[in-house]
Protein backbone atom coordinates (compact mmCIF):
# COMPACT_ATOMS: atom_id res chain seq x y z
CA UNK A 1 0.00 0.00 0.00
CA UNK A 2 1.28 3.49 -0.85
CA UNK A 3 0.07 6.97 0.08
CA UNK A 4 0.31 9.87 -2.35
CA UNK A 5 -0.23 13.47 -1.28
CA UNK A 6 -1.56 16.13 -3.61
CA UNK A 7 -2.16 19.81 -2.87
CA UNK A 8 -5.00 20.11 -5.39
CA UNK A 9 -8.69 19.89 -4.63
CA UNK A 10 -10.26 16.46 -4.24
CA UNK A 11 -12.31 16.69 -7.45
CA UNK A 12 -9.24 17.62 -9.50
CA UNK A 13 -7.28 14.72 -8.04
CA UNK A 14 -10.04 12.24 -8.89
CA UNK A 15 -10.51 13.66 -12.41
CA UNK A 16 -6.81 13.19 -13.19
CA UNK A 17 -6.46 9.75 -11.59
CA UNK A 18 -4.74 7.37 -14.06
CA UNK A 19 -6.37 3.97 -14.81
CA UNK A 20 -3.95 2.12 -12.54
CA UNK A 21 -5.30 4.13 -9.61
CA UNK A 22 -8.97 3.45 -10.32
CA UNK A 23 -9.25 1.43 -7.11
CA UNK A 24 -7.43 4.05 -5.02
CA UNK A 25 -9.13 6.05 -2.31
CA UNK A 26 -8.92 9.84 -2.40
CA UNK A 27 -9.32 11.75 0.85
CA UNK A 28 -9.80 15.50 0.88
CA UNK A 29 -11.16 18.23 3.10
CA UNK A 30 -12.57 21.74 2.79
CA UNK A 31 -12.26 24.33 5.55
CA UNK A 32 -15.21 26.68 5.99
CA UNK A 33 -15.98 29.50 8.37
CA UNK A 34 -19.32 29.31 10.18
CA UNK A 35 -21.01 31.26 12.96
CA UNK A 36 -19.96 28.51 15.37
CA UNK A 37 -16.34 28.65 14.30
CA UNK A 38 -14.19 26.83 11.72
CA UNK A 39 -15.64 23.64 10.26
CA UNK A 40 -13.79 20.98 8.28
CA UNK A 41 -15.76 18.93 5.76
CA UNK A 42 -13.90 15.74 4.85
CA UNK A 43 -14.80 13.34 2.02
CA UNK A 44 -13.45 9.99 0.90
CA UNK A 45 -13.99 8.93 -2.71
CA UNK A 46 -13.18 5.81 -4.69
CA UNK A 47 -11.22 7.38 -7.52
CA UNK A 48 -12.37 5.27 -10.48
CA UNK A 49 -16.07 5.42 -9.66
CA UNK A 50 -16.15 8.83 -7.97
CA UNK A 51 -18.20 7.03 -5.34
CA UNK A 52 -18.46 8.76 -1.96
CA UNK A 53 -17.35 6.20 0.63
CA UNK A 54 -17.42 8.46 3.65
CA UNK A 55 -18.17 12.06 4.56
CA UNK A 56 -18.00 13.84 7.88
CA UNK A 57 -18.01 17.34 9.35
CA UNK A 58 -15.60 18.29 12.09
CA UNK A 59 -16.02 21.38 14.24
CA UNK A 60 -12.64 22.87 15.03
CA UNK A 61 -11.66 24.87 18.11
CA UNK A 62 -11.04 28.57 17.62
CA UNK A 63 -7.29 28.22 17.97
CA UNK A 64 -4.36 28.22 15.60
CA UNK A 65 -5.42 25.51 13.15
CA UNK A 66 -1.99 25.31 11.56
CA UNK A 67 -0.44 24.46 14.91
CA UNK A 68 -2.84 21.52 15.26
CA UNK A 69 -2.66 20.23 11.70
CA UNK A 70 -1.08 16.89 12.64
CA UNK A 71 -3.74 16.24 15.29
CA UNK A 72 -6.57 17.12 12.90
CA UNK A 73 -5.18 14.83 10.19
CA UNK A 74 -4.75 12.02 12.71
CA UNK A 75 -8.38 12.33 13.78
CA UNK A 76 -9.63 12.22 10.20
CA UNK A 77 -7.45 9.28 9.19
CA UNK A 78 -8.35 7.40 12.35
CA UNK A 79 -12.03 7.90 11.63
CA UNK A 80 -11.81 6.88 7.98
CA UNK A 81 -9.66 3.72 8.23
CA UNK A 82 -12.49 1.42 9.42
CA UNK A 83 -14.61 2.67 6.53
CA UNK A 84 -11.88 1.78 4.02
CA UNK A 85 -11.52 -1.68 5.57
CA UNK A 86 -15.28 -2.28 5.35
CA UNK A 87 -15.49 -1.08 1.74
CA UNK A 88 -12.60 -3.30 0.63
CA UNK A 89 -14.29 -6.29 2.21
CA UNK A 90 -17.57 -5.59 0.43
CA UNK A 91 -15.87 -4.79 -2.89
CA UNK A 92 -12.53 -6.67 -2.86
CA UNK A 93 -10.17 -5.49 -5.61
CA UNK A 94 -8.82 -7.98 -8.11
CA UNK A 95 -5.29 -7.43 -6.72
CA UNK A 96 -3.84 -8.73 -10.01
CA UNK A 97 -5.50 -12.10 -9.59
CA UNK A 98 -4.03 -12.67 -6.13
CA UNK A 99 -6.52 -15.12 -4.59
CA UNK A 100 -4.73 -15.01 -1.25
CA UNK A 101 -5.55 -11.32 -0.95
CA UNK A 102 -9.25 -12.03 -1.38
CA UNK A 103 -9.03 -14.79 1.23
CA UNK A 104 -7.30 -12.37 3.56
CA UNK A 105 -10.07 -9.80 3.16
CA UNK A 106 -12.74 -12.40 3.82
CA UNK A 107 -10.96 -13.69 6.91
CA UNK A 108 -10.45 -10.14 8.14
CA UNK A 109 -14.03 -9.02 7.59
CA UNK A 110 -16.54 -8.90 10.41
CA UNK A 111 -19.40 -9.78 8.03
CA UNK A 112 -17.56 -12.83 6.70
CA UNK A 113 -17.26 -14.73 9.96
CA UNK A 114 -17.84 -18.46 9.77
CA UNK A 115 -21.23 -19.59 11.05
CA UNK A 116 -20.14 -23.06 12.19
CA UNK A 117 -17.02 -24.52 13.71
CA UNK A 118 -16.40 -26.59 10.57
CA UNK A 119 -16.38 -23.41 8.46
CA UNK A 120 -14.14 -21.68 10.99
CA UNK A 121 -11.68 -24.57 11.05
CA UNK A 122 -11.57 -24.57 7.24
CA UNK A 123 -10.92 -20.81 7.20
CA UNK A 124 -8.12 -21.20 9.76
CA UNK A 125 -6.55 -24.00 7.70
CA UNK A 126 -6.71 -21.81 4.59
CA UNK A 127 -4.94 -19.00 6.44
CA UNK A 128 -2.30 -21.43 7.70
CA UNK A 129 -1.72 -22.53 4.10
CA UNK A 130 -1.44 -18.88 3.06
CA UNK A 131 1.18 -18.21 5.73
CA UNK A 132 3.14 -21.34 4.83
CA UNK A 133 3.00 -20.55 1.12
CA UNK A 134 4.26 -17.00 1.61
CA UNK A 135 6.23 -16.89 4.87
CA UNK A 136 7.43 -13.33 4.23
CA UNK A 137 3.89 -11.95 4.02
CA UNK A 138 2.11 -10.68 7.12
CA UNK A 139 -1.39 -10.74 5.63
CA UNK A 140 -2.83 -13.77 7.37
CA UNK A 141 -1.08 -13.46 10.72
CA UNK A 142 -3.45 -11.22 12.65
CA UNK A 143 -6.76 -12.61 11.31
CA UNK A 144 -5.60 -16.12 12.19
CA UNK A 145 -4.32 -15.04 15.61
CA UNK A 146 -7.71 -13.49 16.31
CA UNK A 147 -9.53 -16.67 15.25
CA UNK A 148 -7.40 -18.94 17.42
CA UNK A 149 -7.58 -16.63 20.42
CA UNK A 150 -11.35 -16.18 20.37
CA UNK A 151 -12.71 -19.71 19.92
CA UNK A 152 -12.79 -19.36 16.14
CA UNK A 153 -15.04 -16.29 16.31
CA UNK A 154 -17.02 -17.95 19.12
CA UNK A 155 -18.61 -20.49 16.77
CA UNK A 156 -18.31 -23.12 19.48
CA UNK A 157 -17.43 -22.60 23.13
CA UNK A 158 -14.09 -24.12 24.03
CA UNK A 159 -12.97 -24.73 20.44
CA UNK A 160 -9.66 -23.01 21.16
CA UNK A 161 -7.38 -24.86 23.54
CA UNK A 162 -3.89 -24.23 24.87
CA UNK A 163 -2.25 -25.13 21.56
CA UNK A 164 -4.41 -22.68 19.57
CA UNK A 165 -3.88 -19.90 22.08
CA UNK A 166 -0.11 -20.48 22.00
CA UNK A 167 -0.22 -20.32 18.22
CA UNK A 168 -2.25 -17.10 18.41
CA UNK A 169 0.36 -15.41 20.57
CA UNK A 170 3.14 -16.63 18.28
CA UNK A 171 1.36 -15.21 15.23
CA UNK A 172 0.70 -11.89 16.96
CA UNK A 173 4.31 -11.54 18.08
CA UNK A 174 5.52 -12.31 14.55
CA UNK A 175 3.28 -9.60 13.10
CA UNK A 176 4.48 -7.15 15.72
CA UNK A 177 8.14 -7.98 15.14
CA UNK A 178 7.69 -7.21 11.45
CA UNK A 179 5.98 -3.90 12.05
CA UNK A 180 6.36 -2.14 15.40
CA UNK A 181 3.97 0.58 14.26
CA UNK A 182 1.07 -1.84 13.68
CA UNK A 183 -1.64 -0.75 16.11
CA UNK A 184 -3.79 -3.79 15.33
CA UNK A 185 -0.90 -6.12 16.19
CA UNK A 186 -0.50 -4.51 19.63
CA UNK A 187 -4.23 -4.91 20.26
CA UNK A 188 -4.25 -8.57 19.18
CA UNK A 189 -1.19 -9.44 21.27
CA UNK A 190 -2.75 -7.64 24.21
CA UNK A 191 -5.82 -9.84 23.92
CA UNK A 192 -3.64 -12.93 23.62
CA UNK A 193 -2.03 -12.06 26.95
CA UNK A 194 -5.44 -11.26 28.38
CA UNK A 195 -6.68 -14.76 27.52
CA UNK A 196 -3.63 -16.15 29.34
CA UNK A 197 -4.47 -14.01 32.39
CA UNK A 198 -1.17 -12.17 32.07
CA UNK A 199 -2.53 -8.78 33.01
CA UNK A 200 0.64 -6.66 33.01
CA UNK A 201 1.81 -7.46 29.44
CA UNK A 202 -1.80 -7.24 28.24
CA UNK A 203 -2.12 -3.71 29.60
CA UNK A 204 1.29 -2.74 28.25
CA UNK A 205 0.28 -3.71 24.72
CA UNK A 206 -3.07 -1.97 25.02
CA UNK A 207 -1.28 1.16 26.25
CA UNK A 208 1.04 1.10 23.24
CA UNK A 209 -1.84 0.59 20.80
CA UNK A 210 -3.65 3.57 22.30
CA UNK A 211 -0.51 5.72 22.21
CA UNK A 212 0.17 4.94 18.54
CA UNK A 213 -3.33 5.83 17.32
CA UNK A 214 -5.99 7.12 19.72
CA UNK A 215 -8.39 7.91 16.85
CA UNK A 216 -9.03 4.58 15.07
CA UNK A 217 -12.58 3.64 16.10
CA UNK A 218 -12.21 -0.13 15.83
CA UNK A 219 -8.87 -0.21 17.64
CA UNK A 220 -10.32 1.99 20.38
CA UNK A 221 -13.11 -0.52 20.89
CA UNK A 222 -10.64 -3.41 21.10
CA UNK A 223 -8.38 -1.60 23.53
CA UNK A 224 -11.21 -0.14 25.62
CA UNK A 225 -12.88 -3.52 26.01
CA UNK A 226 -9.52 -5.03 26.97
CA UNK A 227 -9.01 -2.37 29.61
CA UNK A 228 -12.32 -3.41 31.18
CA UNK A 229 -11.01 -6.93 31.74
CA UNK A 230 -7.65 -5.69 33.01
CA UNK A 231 -9.34 -3.36 35.49
CA UNK A 232 -11.82 -6.05 36.55
CA UNK A 233 -9.04 -8.56 37.19
CA UNK A 234 -7.10 -5.99 39.22
CA UNK A 235 -10.14 -5.14 41.36
CA UNK A 236 -10.78 -8.82 42.03
CA UNK A 237 -7.18 -9.31 43.16
CA UNK A 238 -7.45 -6.33 45.50
CA UNK A 239 -10.61 -7.81 47.03
CA UNK A 240 -8.96 -11.22 47.50
CA UNK A 241 -5.85 -9.68 49.07
CA UNK A 242 -8.06 -7.69 51.44
CA UNK A 243 -9.89 -10.85 52.51
CA UNK A 244 -6.55 -12.53 53.18
CA UNK A 245 -5.27 -9.56 55.12
CA UNK A 246 -2.57 -8.84 52.54
CA UNK A 247 -2.31 -5.15 51.66
CA UNK A 248 0.54 -5.49 49.14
Amino acid sequence: MSIVTDSRGLDDVVDDAPPERATAYALGATLRSTADGPRLIARLLLAGERRVIWSERFSLPSVDILARTDEIIARIVGAVLPTIDADRMRHPPDANGDESYTRYLLAHGVDARARTFVEARAAADALEDMITGDPNSSRGLLPLAYMYNTDFFLTRAGSSGEAERDRALELGKTALARDRSNVHAYAVVGWCYLRRRQWAPAKAHFDQALALNPFHVRRLMEVGYGYLFVADSYNHRVQIYALLGDTT
